[in-house]
């Protein structure tokens, strides 16, 4: 796909369960992104993770694109950010050709990690990245919605760590104007998170 379109990254469909299964695998159509578009389906089509993607080396080493030692989770959404500023062209598979195993004691998944928290310091990098660019408010909304998790994992610590929630609070309000840029859709994904936390999690997390 790189070479028939040209582009600078290419992605393809993933398998995410526990278990490997063949049979999950399949076959789709091909999208071709541009610009900023590219930079949006990371949080769309093929989201922001390494898995499924191929990049070009000689990119990388241009312009001394380095993974953030200092970010612990979302390390690799941040490294696609900066990595798309220097793409025309990123392509799509649709079919699902990569298998990506749910793992359940990852720091992704263990709601009580404190690391865990280490992804709002990400995402305001990766929005002061995106700040004058269209793919911003997408940004935004996505951390807007992160941080509806941040609430939920926050609120299960020990009331110890209840600065944290305090925290958390003091950010959900501060960034609550951006709600002004949800559709119906995330709109209702909003309220369900923040009040329904515990089944939502539970959701998301069935496949691990």
């Amino acid at each position: 796909m790189i070479e028939k379109y040209h582009a600078e990254m290419a992605a393809t469909g993933v398998v995410k369960e526990k278990d490997y299964n063949p049979t999950d695998f399949s076959k789709g159509v091909t999208e071709v992104f541009k610009g900023d578009q590219a930079t949006a389906q990371l949080w769309g089509k093929y989201e922001g993770f390494f898995g499924g993607k191929i990049y070009l080396a000689n990119l990388i080493k241009q312009h001394s694109l380095r993974m953030n030692e200092k970010a612990a989770i979302c390390e690799d959404l941040l490294f696609n950010v900066e990595y798309m500023k220097y793409c025309d062209t990123a392509v799509f598979y649709s079919g699902k050709q990569y298998f990506y195993r749910q793992v359940s004691n990852s720091a992704t998944y263990n709601l009580k990690n404190l690391k865990w928290f280490s992804v709002l310091k990400t995402y305001r990098v990766i929005m002061e990245e995106l700040k004058d660019t269209p793919s911003y408010n997408t940004a935004a909304n996505a951390y807007l919605m992160t941080l509806t998790e941040a609430r939920y994992r926050a609120h299960l610590l020990k009331k110890e760590h209840s600065e944290l929630e305090r925290k958390v609070n003091r950010e959900l309000k501060r960034m609550s104007p951006q709600m002004k840029n949800f559709s119906g859709k995330e709109k209702i994904k909003f309220f369900l998170s923040m009040y329904f936390a515990a089944p939502v999690m539970a959701y998301h997390r069935r496949k691990i």
